[in-house]
C-alpha cells in the first residue's frame, strides 16, 4: 500500500493504473490509509491489520454455502420421490423456534424457498 501510495501521490499514476491494479487487486486492497493504521503502524511497524479482523463464518456460510448445499438437498429428495420431500417438509415444521427474532417456525413448504 505504501509503494502504491507513492506512486499516485509522488508520482501522479492513476489509481487504475496497471502497475497499481497490479500490486493491489492480487489482494482486494485499496490504496488508503486511515487514522487507525498510520497510529498501529507506528506503534507496531510489522503489525497486521488483516489479522485482527476475524471472518463472518456464519455469514459466509449463509450467503455461499448453504444455498449450494439445500438446492443439491432438494433436487436429492426430490430424486427420490415426493414423499421424501413432504417428511423434509413436515421434519422443518416440526423445528423449535429459538429467541425471539432468531430462528423462527417454518409455517410453509421449506422445499419451495425462492428466497434464501
Amino acid at each position: 500500500i505504501k509503494r502504491t501510495r507513492k506512486w499516485l501521490f509522488t508520482h501522479g499514476m492513476s489509481i487504475t493504473s496497471k502497475s497499481i491494479r497490479d500490486v493491489l487487486d492480487w489482494h482486494s486492497l485499496l490504496p488508503i490509509q486511515s487514522a487507525f493504521s498510520i497510529r498501529i503502524g507506528e506503534i507496531d511497524p510489522g503489525f497486521n491489520m488483516y489479522e485482527m479482523f476475524a471472518p463472518d463464518l456464519m455469514h459466509e456460510f449463509e450467503l455461499g454455502v448453504w444455498k449450494g448445499t439445500f438446492l443439491h438437498l432438494m433436487r436429492l429428495l426430490h430424486a427420490q420421490g415426493k414423499d421424501m420431500v413432504v417428511e423434509y417438509d413436515r421434519r422443518m415444521r416440526k423445528m423449535p423456534t429459538y429467541g425471539r427474532d432468531t430462528i423462527r417456525r417454518f409455517w410453509n413448504s421449506v422445499s419451495r424457498q425462492t428466497r434464501l
